[in-house]
This record gives C-alpha cells, structure tokens and sequence, in this order.
C-alpha cells in the first residue's frame, strides 16, 4: 500500500511542479549513457577522460566505448544460449581491440573508464569476476520492460521519507498502540501489550536483530500435533525467529547495557536480509541456496556526501564518471534538502559513490584506529573531505585547480560505510562468472518442509537485481506468496473439518440401521460403536 503520488511519473501542466525528477543515466551499468540530456529539464553526465571533462552523450574519444558495450552486452546474451560463462573483461576487450581496433592507447584509457562506469556501478571493479551472460540479461530485461526511464525522488524527500511514509500507514491502520488498528481505540500502555492481545496486527521491532530463523522440530506427542505433521500444507506447524534485543540503563545511571533474547512462533516468515547474512540466521539454508551464494558478489560500498553552502558546479550538471582518482562516480544536487519556496533549508549536495576497491582503498586511507579501543575505528573526516575536495577541484577545473575556495563553502560531511554495517555486509548483489538463471531462481525459492519460509530483497528477483525497483517487485511477490500460503491452510482446515463432519454424520447414521442379516447382537453394536 503506497502513499499518495508515490506510484509512476505523472504528466503534468507545463505551470506546476513534477512531482518525480528525471535522472541522465551516465553509467555504462545502468544503461549509459542516454542519447541525449533529459527532455524535461535539460540534465546531462560528463567523463572524465585524459585530464579532461567530455559531454557522455556525444564526445568522439568515448563514442567507442558505448558501442563496444553494446555489441559485448549483444553477445552476452548469445553466450547465455549456450551456456558459456563469460567476464564482461573478455567481452570488452575483444570489441576494443578485435572489432572495432582501438588504438592500445585509447584502448586502455576507455577501459579504465569501464571499470569505472561498468565495474563501480555493478559493485565489481575487477571485470573478470563479472558474468557478461548475467549481465546482459540484466539489460535486456530493463529494455524490455522499463516504460518511463529513470527518475529519482524530487529534492525534498529521499528514500527515509518513503519508508517514514509506509511505517505510519502500517501503526495508523493496524498498529492498535498511537493509532488504535482495526478502529479499537488503544486501552493499553504499550504497541507490544496491545500485540499481545489482539488489538494490532502490525509491530514494529527496531535495534532487534534477528539470530536464527528455524522450522519447528517434529514433535507429535497427540492426536492434533500428529495432524499438523501430515498436513500437506504445513497448517499449525510454526517457524520459530530469535532475535536479541539491547537495552542501555537508564541516562544518568551506571550499568552495563543488556541484551535478551526472545522467540517468536510464526505461522510464516519473508527473510528480506542481505545474502551474506542468510548462512547466519537460516542454519538450514538448502544446498541449492548455499551453491547460488557461492556465484553471488556482494561488496562494499561507500558514499560521501559533502554539503556546500553555494552551488559551484553547472547548473545542468548531474553526474561525472571518472577514469582517474579515488572517485570513480560523482552525483550533484543543488538545492537539496527543502521546498522550493523554502531556500532557508536547502544545501548544495555532491555525492561520491565508490564500490568495491574504490571503496575499500578510499575506507583505508580515512580510517584511523582509536586507541582507547582498538575494536573501534573512526573517521578521519578533514582527510576524507580534503581528497573530495580535491578531486572535485581537478575534474572541474575549479580556481586554477585549487581546493582553498571549495573549503570556504563546505558545510558539512557524512560518510556512510556499507561493508562496516554487521546487518548489511556490503552494497548490492553482482553475479559472477559461472552464475546462472537456475542460480537466480535458486536464491529467490521459498525453503522449509512446508515452502513457509520466503524471500525477498534485490538480491532475489529472478529477472534483474541490484535495484530497488528490484527489491519492492520481489516484496509484491513474497506478500503473494504468503497470501497464497495462506489460503492453502484455511482451504485444507475447511475440507478436514468437512470430512470429520460426514465421518460425525456417517457414525450417527450407523446406530439408527436397523440389525441386519440377523448377525449376532453383540457384533452389531461392536461395529456401531
């Protein structure tokens, strides 16, 4: 269920607004570079290619390179045919150098900036681990099916609002605790009291990390449990979930934070958690699923965000791919953070996006261990923020290539670290060479005796991941999923009780027969009983 105007791009009149903001895609991985800047607003990328920017769409020095990742993308899928893994490194050189015979010069150059516009946006920077077939499949799908190009939350929101959005829809409607679900007005103290009996459907547990994801073991010890176990749908057996969940004394007080663990009993469970987290919590992950997570990419990424008082860069400018640096991928936004009546709280935002080594080096060169706790690493903001500024200054040729006036309008810098998160592990699912469909199908099948435990997230989407149109598409097919499960459970409870009923009325009808045959007394009413 989706608040109001969060569905597809909207016309609307030439004197309003548009609600959704389109986006050039620069990136050969997204499907760059568009042919032309955005229709609407006039928004282009740029390369960063020999110490110099270049319009994506129509520099002659990259040209070459969308056309060999095209032909290679064309022969991925031919390879997927007949079942040869191939890297995307395999399928570009040999259009560089065999079909389209660059110059090994130029060659080079193109390829750094594949591996920076390819490789850094599909999360892998080495391309031999990269599976073109996969890949390419990946592309074709999104031609066939993407109706409205691509198109980005508008300036006053971001992904937090969606889910701000969807969360107070969930506590409103069906959260009984501040909202009263089901029209009950709330009586209790607490979201979990009101769970517990009854008044809500909806709870949300946060800082509640999840431990271990089982079936409940067999244990038919009467006649009910006994025909849970031989119910072809699994009805009434339970999947067990543990989680843990941390609790800081009370502020001002002295005392070590604890931690409990509690257990609940579902009747079915969606596991939406990265893949490089699914061996931990599910200790019965199937064989088929262990072997697709051997094919399965997940490295790091890592965004830099720094926040400027004034706007420096061209005002159409969205995005630079750059062959040479730390920073492989640069998006801008001006105007960030406020409505457009409401300059007071707009900020000027460049977002550097590293994946993969990109990200590690630039975590391992702005990283320093404290040593008041040599478990804990922290932040070295001003050299994080003094490369940024840096490379900022380079590509766009700004003061003489000098950093001093970009210091002057720093506001601010955040750094987020995927790879450090211990829920997380990583950016976003990449194949690797060797993967293939019946591997994507793999991750995305329900497990269990029963087919009670589903998934979903980007990683699982059997036609293309690594979105997150990817991931909310996957979400509609879990919640089907167990709508369907569902009805499976109440069909077979509605024919058992059908089926004892005539066996109730079979046995009633049985002691009014009059004796037949003229048998023995005692035998009838043995028989009857």
């Amino acid at each position: 269920v989706v608040p109001p105007n969060f569905d597809k791009p909207k016309k609307v009149n030439e004197d309003e607004e548009p609600f959704w903001e389109e986006i050039f895609i620069t990136a050969h991985a997204d499907g760059g570079p568009d042919e032309a800047p955005t229709p609407r607003d006039g928004m282009y990328g740029m390369y960063y290619v020999q110490g110099k920017l270049r319009m994506a769409h129509n520099d002659p020095l990259t040209q070459p390179l969308t056309v060999a990742i095209n032909h290679m993308l064309e022969q991925g899928l031919q390879k997927q045919k007949t079942g040869k893994g191939v890297s995307v490194h395999d399928g570009l050189v040999q259009q560089l150098q065999e079909h389209l015979r660059v110059p090994q010069s130029v060659a080079t150059e193109l390829y750094n900036l594949a591996v920076a516009g390819y490789g850094n946006t599909a999360t892998v920077t080495d391309l031999t681990q990269l599976s073109l077939s996969i890949l390419a499949s990946f592309e074709q799908y999104w031609e066939e099916h993407e109706e409205h190009g691509d198109f980005r939350l508008p300036k006053h929101l971001g992904m937090y609002s969606v889910v701000q959005a969807l969360q107070t829809y969930l506590e409103t409607n069906f959260g009984g605790y501040n909202g009263g679900g089901n029209g009950q007005e709330s009586t209790s103290s607490s979201q979990e009291e009101d769970y517990d009996n009854g008044a809500c459907q909806f709870q949300l547990l946060v800082n509640s990390p999840v431990e271990r994801v089982v079936e409940q073991e067999s244990n038919a010890i009467d006649d009910d449990v006994e025909q849970e176990e031989n119910s072809s749908s699994g009805a009434g057996k339970k999947i067990l979930v543990t989680y843990s969940q941390r609790t800081s004394p009370p502020s001002g007080s002295q005392g070590d934070e604890t931690v409990d663990s509690y257990v609940i009993e579902a009747d079915q469970v969606v596991v939406a958690v990265p893949p490089p987290l699914l061996p931990r919590i599910l200790p019965d992950l199937p064989k088929e699923k262990r072997t697709a997570l051997n094919y399965v990419s997940f490295n790091n990424i890592c965004k830099v965000v720094l926040k400027f008082s004034k706007c420096f860069w061209p005002p159409k400018l969205q995005s630079i791919v750059s062959a040479e640096g730390y920073f492989p991928e640069l998006w801008f936004r001006p105007n960030f953070g406020g409505f457009e009546d409401d300059t007071s709280e707009q900020s000027h935002l460049v977002v550097f996006y590293l994946s993969d080594d990109y990200a590690d080096n630039f975590v391992e060169e702005c990283l320093f261990e404290n040593m008041a706790d040599d478990s804990n690493f922290t932040w070295d903001k001003n050299k994080a923020s003094e490369l940024c500024l840096e490379h900022l200054a380079k590509v766009l040729e700004y003061e003489n290539e000098d950093p001093t006036e970009l210091r002057k309008l720093l506001v601010n810098v955040l750094i987020h670290d995927w790879k450090s998160h211990p829920y997380v592990e990583g950016g976003h699912f990449a194949p690797k060479v060797g993967m293939t469909p019946a591997h994507l199908q793999a991750l995305a099948a329900p497990m269990g005796q029963h087919n009670k435990i589903h998934f979903c997230g980007e990683a699982t989407n059997t036609n293309a991941c690594g979105t997150v149109q990817a991931a909310m598409e996957t979400g509609v097919r879990a919640a089907n999923a167990v709508i369907e499960q569902q009805h499976r459970e109440q069909n077979e409870v509605l024919q058992q009780q059908e089926a004892q009923e005539q066996q109730g009325e079979v046995a009633l009808q049985n002691t009014k027969d009059p004796q037949v045959d003229g048998g023995d007394d005692d035998e009838t009413t043995v028989n009857n009983e």
